[in-house]
C-alpha cells in the first residue's frame, strides 16, 4: 500500500501541483515517454495497482461478473465491488468517455488482455471464457 503523508498541503498548492503533474503527462507525446515518465514516479506495485484498477473498470463496464473479474486480476471481491460501484456512481468520466470511443475501447481491451494474459493469470479451466465471449 502506498504511504500518504497524513499532513494536508494547501488548496492552492495542492491545485498547483496537480496543474503540473498534468502538464508533465500532456508532454509526453509518445507512448513510449508516457511509459518512462510512469517508471520514473510509479513503483512497481503503484503500477500494478492503477493496471488493475482500470482492468476492473474496463472488465465491469463490459458486463465480466465481480467474480470473473476477481479471479482474473486476482483481486478481492471486495476491491472490484468498490470500483464498481463507484464506477456506476459516476466516478471515472474521463475513463468512460474512453470507453465509449471505439479506437480506445479496443486499445484497452487489448492491454486489459496483456495484463491477464502475461501478468495476472488467474486459474481453472474456463479462465478464458469471458475474454473470448468480449471478442463476439
Amino acid at each position: 500500500m502506498p504511504h500518504v503523508s497524513k499532513k494536508q498541503l494547501e488548496g492552492k498548492v495542492f491545485i498547483r501541483m496537480c496543474d503540473r503533474l498534468a502538464q508533465v503527462f500532456f508532454s509526453a507525446l509518445s507512448k513510449k515517454d508516457a511509459d518512462l515518465l510512469l517508471r520514473d514516479l510509479l513503483t512497481k506495485t503503484e503500477r500494478v495497482m492503477l493496471a488493475k484498477r482500470l482492468a476492473i473498470i474496463f472488465m465491469f463496464a463490459e458486463g465480466v461478473s465481480v467474480r470473473r473479474i476477481s479471479s482474473a486480476l486476482q483481486v478481492s471481491t471486495s476491491t472490484t465491488i468498490r470500483i464498481a460501484r463507484s464506477f456506476d456512481r459516476g466516478a471515472y468520466p474521463y475513463i468512460a468517455a474512453l470507453l465509449g470511443k471505439k479506437k480506445s475501447k479496443e486499445a484497452v481491451r487489448s492491454q486489459v488482455e496483456k495484463l491477464i494474459r502475461f501478468g495476472v493469470l488467474s486459474q481453472g479451466r474456463r479462465r478464458w471464457e469471458w475474454l473470448n465471449n468480449m471478442k463476439e
